[in-house]
C-alpha cells in the first residue's frame, strides 16, 4: 500500500482556507442546527395547508390548483469559505487602518494650520 506524502503547513492552510466554511449570514453558528429543520417543518406546513385549503374549496380542481400554486421550496444556503471571510476582514481591517491614519494626517495639517495662522 503506497503510503501518503506529508503535506507541508503551507500546503494544509491552502487547503484550509479553500475547504473550511464560515456562517456569514449573522446568526450564531449554532443555530443553524435548529433553523434548518424548523425553516422545512414550515414549508411542508404551509404545503399541506394549502392543499386541504383547495380540497375544501372544489375538491374536483385541487390536484391542478396545488399544482399551479406550489410554493417554492425552501433551501439551504451554504455557509462562505474561510479564505473569502478572511480576506474580507483584512480588507475592512486595512480600510479602518487607512482612515485613521488619514483623519490623524488631516488633524495634524489642520493643527498646523492653526499654529500658523496665530503667529
Amino acid at each position: 500500500m503506497p503510503q501518503k506524502r506529508r503535506k507541508s503547513p503551507q500546503e494544509k492552510k491552502k487547503l484550509s482556507y479553500s475547504k473550511d466554511r464560515r456562517n456569514t449570514y449573522g446568526e450564531n453558528d449554532k443555530a443553524s442546527r435548529r433553523i434548518i429543520p424548523l425553516r422545512k417543518k414550515l414549508r411542508n406546513r404551509a404545503e399541506r395547508k394549502a392543499g386541504q385549503h383547495f380540497l375544501a374549496e372544489n375538491p374536483d380542481m385541487a390536484e391542478a390548483q396545488f399544482q399551479q400554486k406550489r410554493r417554492r421550496a425552501w433551501k439551504k444556503a451554504p455557509d462562505e469559505a474561510l479564505g473569502a471571510v478572511v480576506s474580507k476582514r483584512m480588507n475592512a481591517r486595512k480600510e479602518r487602518f487607512d482612515a485613521k491614519r488619514k483623519r490623524r494626517m488631516a488633524t495634524q495639517e489642520f493643527g498646523k494650520k492653526l499654529n500658523d495662522s496665530d503667529v
